[in-house]
């Protein structure tokens, strides 16, 4: 492989669980690389050969330099430790290049150790070679890393023995300026880019290649129609009838282009390019496009798409007229950058045994593999030298290239093609053993309470499998399955009702690619409980029921089904008007902007008609950005239609918009939103209006989120985004994901119920005070957050330096975030995931109130945190939610509540309100 940048490509290890999902990623996604790999595993591998007899010219060595590190720790006391240096030898001369490592696993004693976590990078500066051996000096630079590591440059001089394949001897040197000194040992082993037996080089621009060559294609279609191939294919045709989802669609691409080499069927071909159309240009088929996520700061996410895209590519190459695959080709390239640099980022996370990192760069290899060769100024042929080389040094004397990180087993993947073979593992399995896991747990109970007719104990094994599937480290196609069969039993009777609820629930949170399946069972149990009611209690059954009808809206909104949004919403409208619901004008104004939205999306259809039929209808073309943009708030649908006709303000924003808000800079976000601002004043559309006007407050919100400084600036942002807020308050109800109205959070606890810990009193004025000398006093708020939310907290602490405490609801997890911690010397986000950053010097004046301010915005299985304190950021936390728990003292009865706390002194709470970013608070029950 070509390096990229100044990266190489580098296949990692990997977790052997998450080996399965490497490169091609996990669920729905894996499942399709599974099907799609499946009839490509019966291939048989070729085998790599080896040099054997006379001590090897050529191969790849390691080199230990014992105590070649040292350096002061942060107890203040000196340390030494190894590092690792590999070069590549050709006929017994060694490449300038040197890469290396400072972080080792001891198979032995189970310690890893590391100085730094990044890959060292060197230079060989001299080299002389003897008939005993060699000399030569190296320097040699270990990068500053993402877990505190300074980084440091280091020089050295070696005189090495050979004896056959292995090298013996000393060197001296400096590291960091500090002399070291030491013996340094290794071996010279076949090189990871042996030739392989019955290999060819690829002819000029030969396609396909990634999985299999052209030259297999004969062999495969002979195959496919073997009964195993013809039930893989079968299993393949029943996926693409299937539902679309932004992760996968790149493999229903990938798909379709596997049926067009195996059936020799174009047709097959032009359906995959309108897929690939759909995902890198357009809008992305089946709900949210990770393709324009540029948002997401975990980076193994956007794999699926990006190798689903490639592997349609290299299907399809031949099929796909020549622009078409320069401009696939551009983004494929952006994509392998992406994922083996990290652009765009911050900080990079460069832990090369990193199961994430192996993630990203194997799947950044694969795209760029599919580019090999390709005419233009990307990735062209790599020069003589380079190598696609696999990470061992954590192996050690293991056998098998076994290695750990964390505790956890790994795999030193080496050739890449390995990772195509455990792609093609049966995911399917993985069900089955979940319901082996399902009929050893509770087979036997679940037939008894099948058998009877007493409904009694259906409920009573509800209930317990929900607990089941709530509780931690349960395996997700283990609690799928769990609530599956909760739902199955509940429902049988009203007294099962809302455990059946809860439990669908908790299935679409665990898998949003079921989410509205999930809420559209959800109101099936709201519409029996609403028709079963008695009058006394029918306004209630209908508040439930409009509440279900409003989720299951948004969920096939979210899955681009406005048509059965739509119809969920004018149901709920219905039902408001029936029973008078306070919800009433919420749920029309909703109903009526969905209608809006339908007849937009009829508009759009209709004018790409016209533009398909005369490109050069200017009138179509700005029309057709204009609904995308303001109706329809989808600027990323909106940049496919941009040309130079089309307004140059438009030209100029409408793709920085289609990024993200996320994504979006510092400077780029007060810009952006004035220029949001100025759309929604130029309006008439009273939904489009407001959708500007919640783009604008996105990006108001964010830069008041990255601008420290307390200048003009932010005070400009600070009154623009009271304006934008008052001006959505007179259109009525907000959309699903922009803010809600501020609820007060004090006001809802009384200190006789909610109290876990400490003392607790309601004040004369309305204020909240804990007092006494307990560790982890606290009271929770009763009600369950769940989606984005804001929070504001404003408090006094009368005296002392200890601790004061917000716990903070995070979807089913959450963090606490405690101030003045440690006598008064600084703030702590705990617990949140190793190796994040969640301590911040800092103390509190007890002469003034403080005010801290929370925004919680969970991604699917991510989350992004963001805490100020007294206006100034104080924490901005992304990553896993599974990486969040809440300190052992703080744990409350209810994951999903807000909650205030103290450590052993009194505090005053003064204010504490809420308010949501698309998502909802509901009443503890």
């Amino acid at each position: 492989m070509k390096r990229i940048g100044n990266r190489r490509p580098t296949v990692h290890a990997c977790t052997r669980q998450d080996a399965k999902g490497a490169v091609f990623g996990r669920g729905r996604a894996g499942r399709w690389a599974a099907v799609l790999v499946g009839l490509l595993a019966v291939l048989v591998s070729p085998r790599p050969a080896w040099a054997a007899g006379e001590p090897r010219a050529s191969g790849d060595l390691a080199l230990i330099l014992e105590d070649a590190v040292s350096y002061i720790d942060r107890s203040g006391q000196p340390q030494v430790q190894k590092m690792e240096l590999d070069f590549t030898v050709r006929e017994r001369r060694w490449d300038a290049e040197v890469w290396g490592a400072t972080m080792f696993f001891e198979p032995r004693s189970g310690v890893r150790t590391a100085y730094s976590k990044s890959e060292v990078e060197g230079r060989s500066v001299s080299f002389d070679g003897h008939a005993g051996g060699v000399r030569l000096k190296v320097d040699a630079r270990v990068p500053r890393d993402i877990w505190g590591t300074p980084g440091a440059e280091a020089e050295y001089a070696l005189d090495l023995t050979r004896h056959g394949d292995a090298f013996e001897g000393t060197f001296t040197g400096t590291f960091d300026g500090r002399p070291v000194k030491g013996r340094a040992h290794g071996r010279l082993v076949g090189p990871f880019n042996t030739p392989l037996v019955g290999w060819r080089p690829l002819g000029p621009r030969e396609h396909p290649r990634v999985v299999f060559r052209k030259a297999d294609l004969p062999r495969l279609r002979e195959r496919a129609r073997t009964p195993e191939g013809q039930a893989i294919l079968k299993r393949l045709n029943e996926l693409l009838r299937g539902k679309v989802d932004g992760y996968n669609a790149g493999y229903h691409a990938a798909g379709h282009g596997l049926l067009h080499l195996l059936n020799e069927d174009p047709a097959e071909a032009r359906e995959a390019r309108e897929i690939v159309e759909s995902i890198v240009f357009g809008q992305g088929r089946g709900g949210q496009n990770p393709w324009h996520r540029g948002q997401e700061r975990e980076r193994h996410l956007r794999v699926p798409p990006a190798v689903g895209v490639a592997l349609a590519f290299d299907l399809c190459y031949d099929a796909w007229p020549e622009d078409f695959r320069a401009k696939v080709a551009g983004q494929l390239e952006w994509k392998a950058r992406d994922l083996i640099e990290g652009l765009g980022r911050e900080e990079y996370n460069d832990n090369y045994p990193s199961n994430h990192v192996a993630i990203c760069q194997g799947g950044g290899a694969v795209v760029a593999l599919a580019l090999l060769g390709e005419p233009g100024e990307y990735l062209p042929q790599p020069p003589a030298g380079g190598r696609l080389r696999a990470s061992s040094r954590l192996t050690g004397p293991a056998s098998g290239g076994e290695a750990r990180e964390g505790g956890i087993g790994m795999l030193a993947v080496r050739p890449w093609q390995v990772l195509f073979v455990l792609a093609a593992w049966p995911v399917a399995a993985i069900a089955e053993e979940a319901e082996d896991a399902f009929n050893s747990l509770y087979g036997n109970e679940y037939k008894k309470v099948m058998a009877t007719r007493d409904l009694t104990d259906d409920v009573a094994l509800a209930s317990a499998l929900l607990a089941a599937a709530k509780a931690p480290g349960t395996h997700p196609a283990l609690a799928a399955l769990l609530c599956e069969k909760s739902y199955e039993l509940g429902v049988k009777a009203p007294a099962g009702s809302e455990t059946a609820v809860e439990a669908m629930e908790l299935l679409a949170e665990r898998t949003p690619d079921r989410k509205a399946a999930c809420f559209d069972r959800i109101v099936g149990v709201r519409q029996r409980q609403y028709d079963a009611a008695k009058p006394a209690d029918r306004a209630d059954a209908g508040d439930a029921l409009i509440g279900a009808l409003v989720d299951a809206a948004d969920a096939w909104h979210e899955a681009r089904n406005d048509a059965d949004a739509a119809a969920a919403l004018r149901r709920a409208s219905l039902v408001a008007s029936a029973v008078g619901s306070r919800r009433k004008d919420e749920v029309q104004a909703r109903s009526e902007r969905q209608a809006a939205r339908l007849r937009a999306e009829k508009l759009v259809a209709e004018l790409q008609k016209r533009l398909d039929a005369n490109p050069q209808d200017a009138g179509a073309r700005k029309e057709l950005v204009q609904q995308c943009l303001v109706e329809l708030d989808d600027p990323a649908r909106a940049e496919a239609f941009l040309d130079e006709s089309v307004d140059p303000a438009m030209r100029k924003y409408v793709p920085a918009a289609a990024k993200g808000v996320e994504a979006a800079p510092e400077a780029a976000c007060l810009e952006l939103a004035e220029w949001y601002r100025g759309l929604a004043d130029s309006t008439a559309s009273p939904g489009g209006k407001l959708a500007l006007l919640a783009r604008a407050w996105k990006y108001y919100t964010r830069f008041l989120s990255l601008h420290a400084a307390q200048d003009v600036a932010r005070s400009q942002a600070a009154l623009a985004l009271k304006k934008v807020e008052d001006a959505m308050a007179k259109l009525g109800p907000p959309p699903s994901d922009a803010p809600g109205p501020w609820i007060d959070l004090l006001k809802l606890v009384d200190p006789a119920k909610h109290a876990v810990a400490g003392k607790w009193q309601r004040n004369r004025d309305g204020t909240l005070q804990v007092s006494g000398q307990e560790a982890g006093m606290r009271a929770f708020v009763p009600c369950m957050v769940e989606g984005g939310y804001e929070m504001t907290v404003t408090f006094a602490r009368p005296k002392s330096d200890l601790d004061v405490v917000v716990i903070i609801p995070v979807s089913a997890t959450g963090v606490a975030l405690k101030l003045s911690m440690g006598v008064g010397a600084q703030h702590i986000l705990q617990n949140v995931a190793p190796g994040v950053p969640g301590v911040r010097p800092g103390k509190l004046d007890n002469s003034q109130d403080h005010t801290v301010d929370v925004k919680v915005l969970p991604r699917g299985d991510q989350a992004e945190v963001v805490i100020h304190l007294d206006g100034k950021p104080l924490f901005h936390w992304q990553g896993a939610q599974a990486g969040l728990s809440v300190a052992g003292a703080y744990q409350l009865p209810h994951a999903k509540c807000p909650a205030l706390g103290s450590h052993c002194t009194t505090v005053v709470f003064k204010t504490f309100r809420l308010r949501t970013l698309g998502g909802k608070v509901k009443p503890l029950q």
